[in-house]
């Protein structure tokens, strides 16, 4: 007699095989805190859970995976080394419990993406969608996979199928808001996360995000607005950088400060905070020793970011940019034309890279790289105030572009 199981059939069949219905109870319970809007508080109570799992049962690989997740959204959030290696730790011990769980195969998904094994996570994120209650999940992380591989009609379809299959799940909006948003469709970017506010109204998170996209627009006022509304429901360190980005733009260097350096103190061990810190130390009166000090913390954060992730070309981009900023011109140089083999059509790496060619005194080709990074969406209107780009204000093509009218 041959059968014909659904996936559905098939993915019950999967159920994890606790010891204990505690054991299960506990990782469900787990597993709902981890679907909430991430913060330091929904992570340490999904992980207090899947370890009482654990307890129960050491031998349930899906509380491995989960436990394995939380560390890695740790690690997106404060960019903590030792958080990436928490997780792999327990993805290790997942996948020797059961290498056939499509729970463990989302979370080395994950673990592969972030560490940039793309081929890897590709595999796992298509193993991990034949499990029902993981589908969507797994196609976010397709759809974000496709993205680092710079695959963006790819991605562009899987965050569509995503948002179809289950247009109530905030974390869908989110992620299609941060493609938008990187491909330079910024009013689109704006839409999905008033989706993701229409979901999770009190994600302090998810408001920074609208401001996000309405200062890539060049509407400092409505991407104050935002991030203030941020910071009103908890503060954050995205959103304190942010409104301190508002403030560098618009010339106040001091209450930039203030802002990176509370941006700083919530998350200090993520290397953009100090880099952040060091740009607007740097105009200010008697600021240069200061901003050596930020720049030289952010190139050693920096270095453990791409240790984790050889293949984040914002970082190295970053990275080319504090080094410029203190004199480095070979290091910074190198990095700059690394990183523009890396991901060519990315705006943000000609930014840093026209910043890096200002800074070391090669104006022409500061203007070269200004121009493309328009050209891929950077947002002309803040040209004119940012002070990276000093050097090269005065010259004929600087001037025609800023005057140039937006298509």
């Amino acid at each position: 007699l041959e059968l014909v199981l659904s996936r559905a059939s098939e993915g019950e069949l999967r159920k994890p095989r606790a010891a204990s219905l505690a054991a299960y109870d506990l990782y469900l319970r787990g597993r709902a805190q981890l679907r909430l809007p991430r913060s330091a508080g929904t992570l340490d109570r999904a992980s207090a859970l899947f370890e009482q799992a654990l307890s129960a049962d050491p031998g349930l690989a899906q509380a491995y995976a989960a436990l394995c997740e939380a560390w890695l959204a740790r690690y997106e959030l404060a960019r903590a080394p030792e958080s990436f290696d928490q997780g792999e730790s327990a993805c290790a011990r997942a996948l020797a419990r059961d290498p056939e769980a499509g729970e463990v195969h989302l979370a080395l998904g994950s673990l592969h993406l972030l560490s940039g094994r793309y081929a890897q996570a590709e595999e796992d994120f298509r193993r991990a969608e034949a499990l029902p209650n993981a589908e969507v999940d797994a196609i976010l992380g397709l759809a974000r996979t496709y993205l680092s591989e710079r695959r963006t009609a790819e991605a562009e379809k899987a965050f569509d199928r995503a948002v179809r299959l289950d247009p109530g799940y905030w974390r869908v909006h989110l992620y299609r808001g941060n493609f938008l948003l990187q491909s330079g469709r910024y009013a689109e970017a704006a839409q999905s996360y008033a989706e993701e506010i229409a979901r999770t109204p009190e994600d302090p998170k998810a408001h920074n995000n609208l401001g996000t996209a309405y200062y890539r627009e060049g509407d400092l006022e409505k991407a104050t607005q935002a991030w203030k509304a941020s910071l009103q429901l908890s503060p954050t360190s995205s959103a304190y950088a942010n409104v301190g980005t508002s403030s560098f733009y618009l010339g106040r260097f001091s209450e930039a400060a203030a802002m990176y350096e509370r941006a700083a103190e919530l998350s200090p061990m993520d290397h953009r905070n100090w880099g952040n810190l060091g740009d607007a130390y740097a105009p200010a009166p008697g600021g240069a020793a200061k901003a050596r000090v930020a720049y030289e913390k952010a190139i050693d954060l920096c270095r453990e970011r791409l240790r984790v992730n050889p293949s984040d070309a914002s970082a190295v981009a970053e990275l080319a940019h504090y080094h410029a900023s203190l004199g480095h011109a070979k290091e910074a140089r190198q990095l700059a034309a690394e990183v523009l083999k890396m991901d060519p059509d990315n705006a943000y790496v000609h930014y840093n890279a026209a910043l890096v060619d200002a800074r070391l005194g090669d104006p022409d080709a500061a203007l070269d790289e200004i121009e493309r990074a328009v050209a891929l969406g950077h947002q002309r209107s803040l040209l004119p105030r940012d002070p990276g780009l000093e050097p090269i204000r005065g010259r004929p093509r600087f001037q025609a572009l800023v005057a140039r009218p937006a298509r």
